[in-house]
């Protein structure tokens, strides 16, 4: 038996159907996805690395913005929800959606087993398409491990693989600096 194709929607139809929505949905050219629930052990450290950012850059040009906060990445057309996102300067909404972030700075996502290769790869790949992107930070709440992304002048992408709870997550970009013994608190 074949499956049924999936319906297009179009991208107005998504950002008023997500107003409406009590759901999360990620949008990908004309195809939408419902976000997954997180784990008590995802929102613990998405929390801590929210509130460390809050505090780092209270006196900064800098705004921290944390679940909910959409994202569109440009012509591509993915608009999604990351973890944490940082605008530095004035927010600009995109071209379609004044209350979609179009210049994010700094993007964190906390890894989930069903969700990581996605976000390490193909929503990783898409996000380099927005030009004001310059870190993007993928932590695995399964062990002490933080995939550090940091856009060079040439406009390559490298990759620093951060270990163990001694560590500590130092941005490029901006004057932060969070050790793993505050990303990672204690379990329950």
């Amino acid at each position: 038996m074949a499956s049924l194709p999936t319906p297009y929607i179009s991208l107005q139809e998504y950002i008023e159907g997500e107003e409406r929505s009590e759901v999360l949905h990620e949008y990908y050219r004309g195809e939408v996805f419902p976000m997954e629930a997180t784990t008590l052990r995802h929102q613990d450290i998405a929390g801590e690395i929210y509130t460390a950012l809050k505090i780092q850059l209270q006196d900064k040009p800098c705004r921290v913005r944390f679940h909910g906060a959409r994202v569109c990445t440009g012509s591509d057309g993915l608009y999604a929800y990351p973890d944490i996102v940082v605008v530095c300067g004035k927010t600009q909404g995109s071209r379609d959606d004044p209350n979609t972030i179009a210049n994010p700075k700094v993007i964190v996502e906390v890894l989930s087993p069903s969700t990581k290769d996605y976000d390490r790869g193909t929503k990783f790949e898409l996000f380099t398409c927005n030009p004001s992107l310059t870190e993007y930070v993928a932590v695995h709440q399964d062990q002490l491990l933080i995939e550090h992304r940091i856009k060079q002048p040439d406009g390559s992408w490298l990759l620093r693989f951060i270990r163990g709870m001694e560590s500590t997550l130092k941005l490029e970009t901006l004057p932060v600096s969070i050790p793993f013994s505050v990303i990672y608190p204690p379990a329950d």
